[in-house]
């Protein structure tokens, strides 16, 4: 039967500053009736909030790739099936109840071009980032779908590959940082060829897959290394934090898609996300006491953060809408926002605790991981202590000591 340890508070707590973002990248327009003081910091959130998604797909390189890495360590070997599986259940039924909620919502509202077989399909098997879907923000879960595909199989064949020696993965710092010059490279040739578009320079998968290989590097020390990794982490957090927030800010500037912003912008974004990652897994949170409340909310935020991100743009598009026609509500800019602010989060964590939940009960009571655990030691008293795998495949796994031979 699965059981439910702790989890790794600082990255949940991540995951918490990412929604953010990504919801304040898509709030409706600031009117001029709102208070003067409120207008500018909604501008820069609006301005900045997309780099929340980049560091959702530094998040997902790390921990997805700590599963693979966790189950070779504890069993030599990666069931790929397995693992799909392990990853179909906890994706598949929150995304496909969302895309079945979006064809029911125009249907009802007669908006039948809305909802044509290709755009539907598309949604379906996973390729809206290249053929456009129903709704614009899942073409970030076609790239990390197209990821939980070919990461695995890479790794299981370094591992075959490596033929019994025990260092499967010793090129794959070198494969990593290759990959991630060559996205680099192809976002280059493709922002010089023609005008700088969402469609054609941010959302493929092809151009925006590096961020979560840098997360998968990270995992790679992460795991293999891990006494030398959180000592490097400790001793230089606050400045990994630091230079990691001032690669991050160029990014935040502009007003638009430009080409620094499509080519190298996206790759020094990843590495300073990296980076805070780096420096923010050994700091030390408050496990108990008044002081530990902050980090406990925005923990449980980021605990259900995909299904808030699923249901947030529903909410801004067709929130209102129902808020008039259940309750009464008339629609306004202050109503609007705070159907929007406020729904996104109520009714993510809702449905995360009646849908996504239970079926990941379910998994890991059919499916239980295979990976091992992670300990992170001397990291602060939330960060400290053994995290078993059986709970989730949102954290690391890792052996507790470092595998010098790897």
């Amino acid at each position: 039967m699965p059981t439910s340890p702790r989890r790794i508070v600082q990255l949940d707590v991540l995951r918490a500053v990412a929604i953010f973002l990504v919801i304040g990248r898509h709030l409706p327009p600031w009117q001029e009736n709102f208070p003067g003081w409120l207008q500018p910091a909604g501008n820069q959130w609006v301005k900045f909030g997309w780099i929340g998604v980049d560091l959702f797909f530094v998040l997902s390189g790390f921990l997805i790739s700590g599963l693979l890495f966790g189950e070779y360590l504890r069993f030599g070997r990666i069931r790929i099936g397995r693992f799909l599986v392990r990853r179909g259940f906890k994706i598949y039924p929150p995304f496909y109840l969302l895309i079945a909620a979006i064809i029911y919502i125009q249907w009802s509202n007669t908006n039948y071009e809305l909802m044509r077989p290709p755009a539907i399909l598309s949604e379906v098997f996973f390729v809206q980032n290249y053929h456009v879907g129903l709704i614009s923000h899942t073409w970030t879960l076609a790239v990390e779908e197209h990821f939980y595909l070919l990461l695995p199989l890479v790794l299981a064949w370094m591992i075959r590959r490596d033929g019994g020696k025990g260092r499967p993965f010793a090129r794959l710092p070198v494969g990593c940082v290759v990959l991630m010059f060559a996205a680099l490279g192809a976002r280059i040739v493709t922002a010089s060829v023609m005008e700088i578009s969402d469609r054609r320079d941010v959302v493929p998968t092809h151009l925006r897959f590096d961020s979560l290989l840098f997360g998968v590097l990270i995992s790679y020390y992460f795991h293999f290394f891990p006494e030398q990794t959180l000592r490097f982490s400790r001793r230089l957090r606050w400045a990994l934090i630091a230079g990691g927030l001032a690669l991050v800010v160029p990014e935040c500037i502009p007003d638009s898609w430009t080409f620094f912003i499509c080519t190298f912008g996206f790759s020094l974004l990843f590495v300073g996300l990296g980076m805070i990652l780096l420096g923010v897994l050994p700091l030390s949170v408050p496990a108990s006491g008044w002081k530990s409340i902050p980090w406990r909310v925005l923990a449980f935020v980021g605990a259900h953060s995909y299904s808030i991100y699923l249901w947030h743009l529903p909410l801004k598009i067709w929130g209102p809408l129902y808020a008039q026609r259940w309750l009464g509500v008339k629609s306004s800019p202050a109503s609007d926002l705070v159907i929007y602010l406020g729904g996104s989060i109520v009714v993510g964590i809702i449905l995360s605790l009646v849908v996504e939940k239970p079926v990941l009960f379910i998994r890991d009571w059919l499916f239980p991981s295979r990976s091992a655990a992670v300990e992170l030691v001397g990291g602060g008293e939330g960060a400290a202590g053994t995290v078993p795998a059986e709970h989730s495949d949102d954290r690391p796994a890792a052996a507790g000591k470092s595998l010098s031979g790897t």
